[in-house]
C-alpha cells in the first residue's frame, strides 16, 4: 500500500510514461484473470493498492469535499482491464456503483470499524 504523496506521485508518472501506463494495465489483468465479478476485481485490486491515506483522500466520483478517484488514470486503466476481463457481460453502471461503495467502506478499514465498535460500548 502506498502513501497519497506516492499515488500522486505515480498518478503524473502516468501522464507521460506509456510503459508506465502498459505495465500497471497488465497488472491489473495479471490481478483480476480469475475474479468472476466486479466487486471481486475492485476488491482485489483497490484493496492492495491504496492505502487509508488515500481512501480517506477519494470518494469514487468527488463528492463530500473529497478528490474524485474516477478521474485518475488508475480508475480509467482498472475500468478497463476489469471491461475488457469481462468482455460483453461486462455492466458499467454496476462496476461505478461497486467502486462507489468500496470507497464508501473506507470508514470501516484499517481497524476502525472495532474502535468505534469499542467506544460505543464504553458510553453505553
Amino acid at each position: 500500500m502506498v502513501t497519497l504523496d506516492i499515488f500522486l506521485e505515480y498518478e503524473k508518472r502516468l501522464i507521460d510514461d506509456i510503459d508506465e501506463k502498459n505495465a500497471l494495465f497488465d497488472y491489473f489483468e495479471f490481478l483480476i484473470h480469475s475474479r468472476n465479478s466486479n466487486k471481486e476485481c475492485i476488491v482485489c485490486v483497490l484493496g492492495s493498492m491504496l492505502g487509508q491515506e488515500i481512501q480517506d483522500a477519494y470518494s469514487a466520483f468527488g463528492r463530500e469535499s473529497k478528490e474524485d478517484f474516477s478521474l485518475t488514470l488508475t480508475y480509467s486503466l482498472l475500468k478497463d482491464a476489469v471491461a475488457g476481463h469481462f468482455g460483453q457481460n461486462w455492466d458499467e453502471k454496476n462496476f461505478r456503483s461497486t467502486i462507489s461503495k468500496w470507497f464508501t467502506g473506507s470508514s470501516d478499514r484499517f481497524g476502525r470499524r472495532s474502535k468505534r465498535q469499542k467506544r460505543r460500548s464504553k458510553s453505553l
